[in-house]
């Protein structure tokens, strides 16, 4: 569609979320002074959403998760309270000091723009109003999400106040999903997180207005993208925020009366637990998951088996690792659904002994491990760089149970380059958990020639 056309639908779908109104008051201060010039009090609808719609916390629940995350990173010099929020949310405070954006961004993951923080933008005509922030280089991204959405005919005039939706919209942000799954194996989270949550709240948006069949497959969509959104924040790293939106695609699940997704949004809480090392959680989530499992469709099942085997691989409990992912094995035939999330079963052939050697070398089962990583490796596509680092550094742990030096650093070194090519924090914790395994052998010149490569990826690896 030409950028001319997909402005002007821009401009027709906007309508549907008004701006907020400007107040223009006189600050108590200005009066003392002498100087009357006004200043515009412009509430922060969007940092009040983030609250409100993503944390579901008051204001003062809010603020103390705002001063957990400053402690946390170091940020020492600030002081939060419900009244601070306040004064944000309500315009009072234009922009927020940078210290206190920093922690603003560090808690919810969403840059300065999404939560309405960052600099001010230029005045938009009246009759012109604009959802879109001024493009630079980090929000280009968001500006195309929001056009392209926009593109989509969505209302004609309708009878809750506003404008019912377009049915057509959910296929669009279906088809969108299916596309950043793709980019997610090219791209890696970073470049991913921003487009992905931005349409999630456009989604939001659009439940305001939404009815009946429409506004419950908006709901299931909006899950996808939360479920997605999970996984995302799972490889960066931040646990924290990946748990937020498991919760998040957990409450959506329900409110759709979905069966299937809620057996989903379970197995993805079942991935974050699993991450922390919390095998027992992990066993419950699944367990949950498959509940009255003849209700499930193929592809949940296998979801939540294959995630059960990995909390029982964590608990040691190697034959019912063997016994979910042999039963999962004789679903994968069956998958045949049209559901646009959880379709990782079917990209990859080998997915069932991808898992199986995962678990056999957190089980530390190096023989058996290290035959089933050969055959993985060997099939693996090169789009799937990310993936192929991730299996070579656990290959690297069930070579070095085996004492198999010079081929674990071989490994181990090939796993090091796709980190610092994908920034992968998962990656990384793989590359961790295998280092430590090579203490016994840190005066090897093999080891310490590979020392520093390992040591670049600023994490604890490279140092025993």
């Amino acid at each position: 569609m030409p950028l001319s056309m997909a402005i002007r639908w821009h401009y027709r779908a906007v309508s549907l979320f008004p701006m907020p109104a400007v107040v223009t008051v006189v600050s108590p201060q200005a009066r003392e002074s002498g100087d009357h010039m006004a200043i515009d009090r412009t509430p922060n609808t969007r940092l009040r959403a983030v609250r409100e719609d993503q944390w579901r916390q008051s204001r003062a629940e809010f603020a103390l998760e705002l001063q957990a995350k400053a402690d946390e990173i170091g940020e020492r010099q600030i002081s939060v309270d419900a009244r601070l929020i306040a004064r944000w949310e309500d315009g009072e405070t234009a922009r927020p000091r940078p210290i206190y954006r920093r922690v603003l961004v560090a808690l919810t993951g969403l840059s300065e723009v999404e939560l309405g923080i960052g600099p001010k933008r230029p005045e938009v005509a009246a009759d012109r109003p604009s959802l879109v922030p001024t493009v630079g280089p980090v929000d280009r991204r968001q500006f195309l999400a929001l056009t392209c959405a926009s593109s989509m005919p969505i209302a004609t005039p309708g009878a809750r106040g506003g404008r019912p939706i377009d049915p057509a919209i959910v296929d669009y942000f279906r088809e969108q999903l299916d596309g950043h799954y793709r980019a997610d194996v090219m791209l890696g989270p970073h470049n991913l997180i921003p487009t992905v949550v931005v349409q999630y709240q456009l989604i939001v948006r659009l439940l305001d207005e939404a009815m009946g069949d429409t506004r419950r497959k908006l709901l299931q969509v909006a899950a996808a993208y939360t479920g997605l959104t999970t996984w995302l924040y799972q490889d960066v790293g931040d646990l924290g925020q990946a748990a937020m939106w498991a919760n998040h695609t957990l409450e959506l699940a329900h409110r759709a009366d979905d069966r299937q997704l809620v057996g989903h949004a379970l197995t993805n809480k079942a991935m974050v637990a699993m991450d922390a090392g919390d095998g027992q959680a992990t066993v419950e989530l699944t367990a949950s998951a498959l509940r009255d499992s003849k209700q499930l469709c193929a592809k949940v099942r296998v979801q939540a088996m294959q995630q059960a085997a990995h909390g029982h691989a964590l608990l040691g409990e190697r034959a019912r690792v063997d016994i979910l992912l042999d039963g999962a094995a004789r679903l994968m035939g069956r998958v045949d659904d049209d559901f646009p999330w959880g379709n990782a079963c079917r990209r990859s052939c080998d997915y069932i002994e991808i898992q199986r050697a995962t678990c056999y070398s957190r089980m530390h089962l190096g023989a058996e491990a290290i035959r089933l990583w050969d055959q993985v490796l060997t099939a693996l596509p090169p789009t799937s760089r990310r993936d192929g680092g991730v299996f070579l550094a656990r290959q690297a742990s069930a070579l070095a149970d085996q004492g198999r030096l010079a081929e674990t650093i071989d490994a181990l070194t090939g796993a090091v380059q796709t980190a610092h090519e994908t920034g992968s924090a998962r990656l990384q914790r793989e590359i961790t958990a295998t280092w430590s395994q090579l203490a016994p052998w840190q005066y090897d010149p093999t080891v310490r020639q590979a020392e520093q490569l390992v040591a670049e990826l600023g994490s604890p690896a490279g140092r025993f």
